[in-house]
Protein backbone atom coordinates (compact mmCIF):
# COMPACT_ATOMS: atom_id res chain seq x y z
CA UNK A 1 0.00 0.00 0.00
CA UNK A 2 2.72 2.44 1.01
CA UNK A 3 4.65 1.46 -2.65
CA UNK A 4 0.92 2.42 -4.45
CA UNK A 5 1.20 5.69 -2.79
CA UNK A 6 4.76 6.10 -3.97
CA UNK A 7 6.55 5.98 -0.41
CA UNK A 8 9.38 3.12 0.07
CA UNK A 9 8.07 -0.26 1.65
CA UNK A 10 10.37 -2.88 2.88
CA UNK A 11 13.06 -3.68 -0.43
CA UNK A 12 10.67 -4.70 -2.52
CA UNK A 13 10.69 -3.28 -6.36
CA UNK A 14 8.17 -0.81 -7.41
CA UNK A 15 6.45 -2.82 -10.36
CA UNK A 16 5.73 -5.99 -9.24
CA UNK A 17 4.20 -5.00 -6.41
CA UNK A 18 1.79 -2.47 -7.83
CA UNK A 19 0.38 -5.21 -10.18
CA UNK A 20 -0.36 -7.65 -6.95
CA UNK A 21 -2.08 -4.57 -5.91
CA UNK A 22 -3.75 -4.16 -9.02
CA UNK A 23 -5.40 -7.59 -9.09
CA UNK A 24 -6.82 -7.22 -5.61
CA UNK A 25 -4.76 -10.25 -3.99
CA UNK A 26 -3.28 -8.03 -1.05
CA UNK A 27 -5.61 -5.16 -1.08
CA UNK A 28 -5.95 -4.93 3.01
CA UNK A 29 -9.54 -5.15 3.23
CA UNK A 30 -9.52 -8.74 1.73
CA UNK A 31 -6.66 -10.24 2.96
CA UNK A 32 -8.71 -9.22 6.26
CA UNK A 33 -11.64 -10.80 5.32
CA UNK A 34 -9.62 -14.09 3.87
CA UNK A 35 -7.89 -14.57 7.26
CA UNK A 36 -11.16 -13.57 9.86
CA UNK A 37 -13.22 -16.07 7.49
CA UNK A 38 -10.35 -19.16 7.34
CA UNK A 39 -10.43 -18.48 11.21
CA UNK A 40 -14.31 -19.05 11.43
CA UNK A 41 -14.26 -22.21 9.53
CA UNK A 42 -11.63 -23.75 11.07
CA UNK A 43 -12.42 -22.51 14.57
CA UNK A 44 -15.89 -21.39 14.80
CA UNK A 45 -17.51 -24.23 15.98
CA UNK A 46 -15.49 -24.19 19.30
CA UNK A 47 -16.96 -21.13 20.26
CA UNK A 48 -20.10 -20.95 21.92
CA UNK A 49 -21.86 -17.43 20.66
CA UNK A 50 -25.18 -16.51 22.52
CA UNK A 51 -28.03 -15.94 20.47
CA UNK A 52 -29.05 -12.85 21.76
CA UNK A 53 -25.20 -11.27 21.57
CA UNK A 54 -25.30 -12.58 17.33
CA UNK A 55 -28.03 -10.53 17.22
CA UNK A 56 -26.39 -7.48 18.81
CA UNK A 57 -23.45 -7.95 17.19
CA UNK A 58 -25.71 -7.75 13.90
CA UNK A 59 -27.03 -4.83 14.34
CA UNK A 60 -24.32 -2.93 16.32
CA UNK A 61 -21.76 -0.53 14.31
CA UNK A 62 -19.07 -1.03 16.47
CA UNK A 63 -16.25 -3.75 15.38
CA UNK A 64 -15.17 -4.99 19.14
CA UNK A 65 -13.85 -8.45 18.42
CA UNK A 66 -13.76 -11.10 15.62
CA UNK A 67 -17.87 -11.74 15.92
CA UNK A 68 -18.38 -7.97 15.61
CA UNK A 69 -15.88 -8.08 12.45
CA UNK A 70 -17.69 -11.23 11.22
CA UNK A 71 -21.37 -10.11 11.05
CA UNK A 72 -20.65 -6.89 9.69
CA UNK A 73 -18.25 -8.36 7.05
CA UNK A 74 -21.03 -11.36 6.35
CA UNK A 75 -23.62 -8.26 6.18
CA UNK A 76 -21.65 -5.70 3.87
CA UNK A 77 -21.20 -8.78 1.33
CA UNK A 78 -24.90 -9.47 1.45
CA UNK A 79 -24.66 -12.95 3.63
CA UNK A 80 -28.15 -13.60 5.59
CA UNK A 81 -26.10 -15.18 8.77
CA UNK A 82 -28.78 -16.47 11.42
CA UNK A 83 -25.90 -17.83 13.74
CA UNK A 84 -22.26 -17.24 13.10
CA UNK A 85 -21.88 -20.89 11.67
CA UNK A 86 -24.90 -20.75 9.76
CA UNK A 87 -24.64 -18.55 6.57
CA UNK A 88 -27.27 -18.20 3.63
CA UNK A 89 -25.69 -17.35 0.56
CA UNK A 90 -28.42 -16.73 -2.23
CA UNK A 91 -30.61 -19.31 -0.48
CA UNK A 92 -28.41 -22.11 -0.11
CA UNK A 93 -26.73 -22.92 3.68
Amino acid sequence: MCTALGERCNHRPRAPLLLHLASGRFEPEIVRDTRLTRHWVKHGHTYEVPRDYWEHAQRSIARKGPIHLLAQTLKAYGIEAPGPMIWVIQGRT
